[in-house]
């Protein structure tokens, strides 16, 4: 065990101090990345997938729900409202859709699924664009799997699901004889 922590240790600095583009972030040597970093992109689409990235970093920190979905509502409001073309615009749309969808999984509230826009109804690409009603389920699910809910009188619960199996088997068992 003890022999393993160097490797991990020295691991994690040379991570922490290389990167693609010859920066010693730490951050960007991890993916994580902050809005600061994204302005000095050159392309605009590059700029709008950093966004995304820096609110996806933001949501993981503690209280970092409210300030990630205002990095998220920056995609529209930076890239989108005021874009060159119709095609940027709608990536922006898009773009900021996927980034309220994925701080609503992160922080497990429902919440920040209001956001997303329904201006667009169909881009003719393959899959389901993002929507309110798909983010609100799927949150919706994650936050009943916080451990704080599972005593509650929920019918999603895990301990609903771990009483109920042995009274199933025993019925059955009984039924058999």
């Amino acid at each position: 065990m003890k022999r393993a922590i160097f490797p991990t240790i020295l691991f994690l600095m040379l991570m922490g101090c290389t990167s693609q583009n010859g920066d010693a972030s730490p951050t960007t040597a991890l993916g994580m990345k902050t809005t600061g970093e994204c302005d000095q992109l050159e392309r605009m689409s590059e700029r709008i997938e950093c966004y995304h990235i820096a609110a996806i970093t933001t949501a993981h920190m503690p209280g970092g729900n409210r300030p990630a979905q205002a990095i998220c509502e920056n995609i529209w409001f930076n890239f989108g409202l005021n874009a060159p073309t119709k095609d940027m615009a709608l990536r922006a749309e898009l773009e900021a859709n996927d980034c309220f969808f994925d701080v609503a999984r992160i922080t497990r509230d429902p919440e920040a699924c209001g956001y997303i826009s329904q201006q667009t109804s169909s881009t003719g690409l393959f899959g389901a664009s993002t929507s309110q009603a798909m983010c609100e389920e799927l949150a919706g699910n994650l936050a009943n799997l916080k451990p704080e809910n599972f005593f509650k009188n929920n019918p999603n619960s895990m301990c609903n699901a771990l009483f109920i199996l042995p009274l199933v088997l025993l019925g059955s068992l009984l039924r058999k004889n």
